[in-house]
């Protein structure tokens, strides 16, 4: 635990008055509660803070949001804002110039992290960037609830509930310490698992109908017609797959574009689907990790599949 913020991290913000807080393209749990619950903690300071996102939030982050103003085009000003980049895991998947800020800040877990920074800090280690956020404010004077409970929610999104590899002893104490200061586990649970829109529960109907197995991946695919967009969050449809024992790996083929692939990988733990997201110069975790083909669907389903054959022999 940290008793206070390192000191050049300190200085950028005791001499910024304007944030831009940003993160990758189409974002996750960990991404926008670690996003928003950053964005508290600056405006309980007396600091501007704009969210920067694309494409709005969906609804189901109304009240993790609340206060805070978002941009949805990248600003005229950039001068203006000291620029913090959250959770981004390489520049390449920043939706938006990191040119012409007056500072910018970089937070992430991801090794892959390659992103410039008059403060940078990673630790691949973490469970999230939410646990990183936790652990480098929350000896803070001033920390509001509402931010404890966005940090909750993204620990709570990047460790699937606690259940994946990536959750360590330090990641239950901070995540302790975020209820004591008024985060509500029963809330921040039932929005991340239960809480299914009719567009997530139209999308598993898509995904199921065309599941198939092959080589031991459960390969499903939400195609072009179906509207799915770079925005979309499949956390909540992953994760009900991950309670089916078998097979090891599981693999969503979002189709944002014609033969614009965005896939979304899990396992078990048993297979490291970071490595196999890496070679299509994608990134994550072990358990959960996500990368971009492009072409026919069947070709694009069976070059993911020859990476997958090595580590399916191993495990």
């Amino acid at each position: 635990m940290r008793a206070i913020l390192p000191t050049p991290l300190a200085q950028i913000i005791d001499q910024s008055s304007s944030f831009l807080l940003a993160t990758h393209e189409g974002p996750d749990g960990d991404a926008i509660g670690s996003m928003l619950g950053l964005g508290h903690i600056f405006r309980s300071w007396g600091k501007e803070v704009f969210i920067y996102s694309p494409h709005p939030l969906e609804a189901k982050y109304d009240a993790l949001a609340a206060g805070l103003p978002s941009l949805h085009a990248p600003p005229a000003n950039p001068a203006s804002f000291t620029l913090v980049i959250l959770d981004a895991g390489g520049r390449e998947r920043v939706p938006l110039s990191l040119e012409g800020y007056n500072r910018m800040i970089s937070i992430d877990h991801h090794p892959s992290n390659d992103l410039p920074g008059d403060f940078s800090w990673c630790e691949p280690k973490a469970s999230s960037t939410g646990e990183i956020l936790a652990s480098l404010f929350l000896d803070e004077p001033i920390i509001p609830q509402q931010a404890c409970a966005c940090l909750y929610y993204a620990i709570l999104a990047d460790t699937n509930g606690f259940q994946f590899p990536n959750t360590g002893a330090r990641t239950l104490e901070l995540a302790a310490r975020l209820v004591s200061e008024g985060a509500h586990p029963d809330q921040l649970a039932n929005l991340f698992f239960n809480r299914w829109s009719e567009r997530d529960i139209h999308y598993f109907a898509l995904a199921m109908s065309s599941l198939e197995f092959l080589e031991g991946v459960a390969c499903a695919r939400l195609p072009v017609e179906s509207g799915v967009g770079d925005e979309y969050d499949s956390d909540i449809l992953m994760n009900e797959w991950r309670r089916w024992p078998d097979p090891i790996v599981y693999a969503l083929f979002k189709e944002t574009e014609p033969e614009h692939f965005k896939v979304s990988l899990r396992s078990h733990g048993t297979v490291d689907v970071s490595q196999v997201a890496r070679l299509f110069q994608g990134g994550g975790h072990a358990a959960a990790s996500g990368c971009r083909l492009e072409g026919d669907y069947r070709q694009v389903q069976q070059r993911l599949l020859e990476a997958f054959r090595e580590l399916l022999k191993d495990a």
